[in-house]
């Protein structure tokens, strides 16, 4: 599961993720989502490293939501 902000100054997450799911050949499941306004870390501290404050909250809560529901779907609890 790749997370990656558009806007990120620190390095090219979108292509680096783009990059990484292309070459998981052996992975069962691989899945990448961007954030628009999002920056490196999704911090709502501040926009130090890009994206706006707005956009990396937004980011971190829907980043935090898709995880787990995304693991529960690749990995269900077995009776």
């Amino acid at each position: 599961m790749l997370f990656a902000g558009v806007e990120d100054q620190v390095w090219p997450s979108v292509r680096m993720a783009d990059e990484i799911k292309r070459r998981a050949t052996q992975a069962s499941s691989v899945a990448a989502y961007y954030f628009e306004a999002a920056g490196h870390t999704f911090s709502s501290g501040g926009a130090y490293d890009g994206g706006s404050f707005d956009g990396n909250l937004y980011a971190f809560h829907q980043a935090r939501k898709l995880l787990h529901t995304i693991l529960k779907e690749w990995h269900p609890k077995k009776k």
